[in-house]
């Protein structure tokens, strides 16, 4: 997914620049309009929420480790 790579990317850039002592947490999404799939990357940020057209709303799940930490992170998609 291009959000992905973007997050990876991302990710290999801050590593080298980031204090040991230090990361970034990071929320970020995509929605597909036409399709109204919607898919994000949560790093190390506090869970998100979603709120519907309802007004629901629901707690996002996943959560992969936050930016500057190592270069081997994975993180999941919701």
């Amino acid at each position: 997914s291009l959000l992905l790579d973007f997050v990876v990317r991302l990710n290999l850039a801050v590593v080298p620049r980031c204090p040991a002592n230090r990361f970034i947490t990071l929320f970020t999404c995509a929605l597909d309009a036409a399709t109204g799939r919607f898919e994000f990357v949560n790093a190390g940020h506090n869970p998100p929420l979603l709120f519907r057209a309802s007004g629901e709303c629901e707690t996002l799940a996943g959560n992969g480790p936050p930016l500057g930490i190592t270069t081997q992170a994975r993180f999941p998609i919701g």
